[in-house]
């Protein structure tokens, strides 16, 4: 029993400095039930993996909190409690799988091949945008120079400005 006991302690400190948070063990069943079936069907015996950390959950707390508890764990228990304690530290347990999954899916900010239409297009785009803008710049200063000289009384002189243009 003390074995089982140690082993469960040992689980349940990881996965609680995993959440911040105590009850640990609890933590990640409630992080695995709140997958997505999509995938925690791709991951390698996660329902497995659900199913047995609700049976040691269960079976520490009888032992806890009920007088004359009589469950009788197994050495596979033990087993399990090690091995999935090693997995979350090699991060293949299901929630680091279930990581890994959705980083797949999250699209990758790629080079674009120089050679390709996108980039061509993505080019001739910021050229016009570039031309755009001194086009608007020269416009603005152009305006300026007229309110300028409108305001200094020279109307002829704002005649001439624009007769360069």
């Amino acid at each position: 029993m003390r074995e089982f006991l140690d082993e469960f302690k040992h689980l349940e400190k990881i996965c609680s400095e995993m959440y911040g948070k105590q009850h640990g063990i609890t933590q990640y069943i409630d992080d695995m039930e709140e997958t997505s079936s999509y995938l925690a069907n791709s991951i390698p015996g996660f329902f497995d993996d659900l199913k047995h950390l609700k049976r040691v959950r269960h079976i520490r707390n009888n032992m806890v909190h009920e007088s004359g508890y009589d469950e009788d764990y197994t050495q596979d228990d033990i087993i399990f409690l090690r091995a999935f304690y090693n997995r979350i530290m090699n991060r293949l347990d299901p929630i680091a799988e279930r990581q890994k999954l959705q980083d797949k899916k999250k699209p990758k900010e790629t080079k674009k091949n120089p050679h390709s239409s996108d980039y061509m297009s993505d080019i001739v785009f910021d050229n016009a945008q570039s031309h755009r803008s001194t086009f608007t710049f020269a416009f603005k200063v152009l305006v300026g120079i007229v309110l300028l000289t409108l305001a200094l009384g020279g109307v002829a002189c704002v005649l001439g400005i624009l007769s360069l243009f």
